[in-house]
This record gives C-alpha cells, sequence and structure tokens, in this order.
C-alpha cells in the first residue's frame, strides 16, 4: 500500500473518531524548493546568488491537487469537518510568500515558523465563530 492510500486510510479513521465535535482541517501550506531561512540570510548579506522562483496560487493549487480532491473528498463525508485553505492567507494576492520583510513564514521548505502559524489566526477565529464558539474537553 502506498504512502497516499495509508493517508487516505488514517485520516478517514480519525475523522470517523472525532466526527461528534467540530474539527478544523488544514489543507498544505505552499511549499518551496529551496530553505527561506538560508535565502533571506543570504539576502540580508547581499550574497544572493539567483533569484528565487515564485510560486502563484494556481502553481500550488496545481501541486496540492490530488492530494487536496483526496482530503476534500473524505472530509465531504463528515458534518463536522471544516476544512480551510492557508494559501488564502499566504497566498493572498495570487502570489505565496514564504516571508514579510525580514520575518520569515516559514522555518524550512514546508513548515509554517511560529511567525507565519500566527498570520494564520484568521483561519481560527473564523473557525471559532462558525462553530459556535464550541471546544471540546
Amino acid at each position: 500500500v502506498e504512502a497516499g492510500e495509508n493517508f487516505r486510510i488514517l485520516l478517514d479513521r480519525f475523522l470517523a473518531d472525532i466526527n461528534v465535535k467540530p474539527t478544523l482541517l488544514l489543507l498544505e501550506v505552499p511549499r518551496y524548493p529551496f530553505f527561506p531561512k538560508k535565502e533571506l540570510v543570504m539576502d540580508w548579506a547581499n550574497l544572493k546568488l539567483r533569484p528565487l522562483p515564485r510560486k502563484t496560487t494556481a502553481e500550488h493549487s496545481r501541486e496540492q491537487k490530488e492530494t487536496r480532491g483526496m482530503i476534500q473528498a473524505i472530509a465531504a463525508e463528515y458534518a463536522a469537518v471544516h476544512l480551510a485553505d492557508p494559501a488564502e492567507i499566504l497566498c493572498a494576492d495570487g502570489t505565496c510568500v514564504w516571508h514579510i520583510g525580514w520575518e520569515l513564514l516559514y522555518k524550512d521548505d514546508d513548515h509554517l515558523s511560529v511567525y507565519g502559524s500566527e498570520r494564520l489566526a484568521p483561519i481560527f477565529k473564523k473557525f471559532f465563530v462558525d462553530a459556535g464558539g464550541q471546544r471540546s474537553p
């Protein structure tokens, strides 16, 4: 069984176990073919050796199409599951960002930093308002 099938099975089991509680499931953040921290330090030190590739919202959507479709299909089976897309914030103007000024949104190529995670606060606020402020014990 391949990794994608294992993920599908585990996600389905997880959602079935918690189906009675409102659950927020985040889709994947945009990935980058470089390490943002290294690139920002090189930029700060005027050692930029190459232009970094830009990622558009459309590119991110294409890269995540298969995984996103699987997650959406599974989540649709559970009324308590709410999906949120970090790209709505990280790619708000059609181009995905990995830093704002000198603040890194990522700690590596596909994991948000604390600062990047904090930028997603509106997603969580909306979820708690939509879910009636319900929290599981």
